[in-house]
């Protein structure tokens, strides 16, 4: 039944039909360009929502080489419901490979500091520490040192903590110095020092030069000596117990 005061032909009503929002009465469905969209009315003309899917949806996507941060992406699940999740993974691919170089001088002594390293075999200990390292993945890049102590410079795996690097070298090669028929054991301490890239040379040098580094000055001083240039805190009792 028609409503009153209205004329309807034949007695029909007419059926009512909602507009949606940038879009004119009896037009096809339209949206507004991609991040137009606001509370307030807008002049913005109005795309087809084929044109949307595709061509401002290739244009969005395309920037999304340009999120440098994770937390960028959250703006995008404002912007763009739906789309965070692509992203994201787009975004882990581009950070799939590490890069570490984590160079470390490792420095550590026989047990009491006594000369239990028979000189003839320190040569042979050098190389059976890089054989070490490579079977644990820590790549030994200098070793040397004299019959109460050694150095070693390594590149510290980054899931690998100093810690656990100094354990494997220390039990292998206490192990394979016990096979030659030696009584041996390293001391329970350790000295771990950063070393730059541009220091490298410099330090691998030091390491292989050992024998005449220690004609003119003892373990205790050398060592005293690199806790002192590092500006580390420490007891001497404790450092030589």
């Amino acid at each position: 039944m028609g409503k009153p005061g209205t004329a309807v032909p034949g007695g029909a009503q007419p059926k009512a039909s909602a507009s949606p929002e940038g879009t004119e009465p009896g037009s096809s469905a339209r949206c507004r360009p991609f991040g137009t969209h606001s509370l307030a009315p807008s002049r913005t003309p109005a795309l087809p929502c084929r044109a949307f899917t595709s061509r401002a949806f290739r244009h969005w996507m395309s920037l999304a080489g340009s999120v440098s941060e994770p937390r960028d992406l959250e703006s995008w699940n404002f912007l763009m419901p739906g789309v965070y999740s692509s992203l994201e993974t787009l975004h882990s691919r581009g950070m799939a490979h590490k890069y570490p170089n984590i160079l470390v001088h490792l420095v550590f002594s026989t047990k009491d500091r006594r000369d239990l390293i028979p000189a003839e075999l320190l040569p042979t200990l050098w190389k059976y520490f890089a054989g070490i390292g490579k079977n644990h993945g820590i790549a030994v890049l200098a070793a040397g040192g004299i019959s109460n102590h050694s150095h070693l410079l390594i590149v510290l795996p980054s899931d690998m903590a100093v810690a656990k690097a100094v354990q494997v070298l220390k039990a292998n090669s206490s192990r394979w110095l016990g096979e030659h028929g030696f009584e041996f054991a390293w001391q329970e301490g350790y000295g771990a020092f950063s070393v730059s890239s541009s220091n490298r040379n410099a330090v691998r040098d030091y390491i292989e030069h050992q024998a005449e580094h220690h004609r003119k000055r003892s373990y205790e001083s050398e060592f005293e000596a690199m806790l002192r240039k590092s500006e580390m805190a420490f007891d001497a009792t404790e450092a030589f117990g």
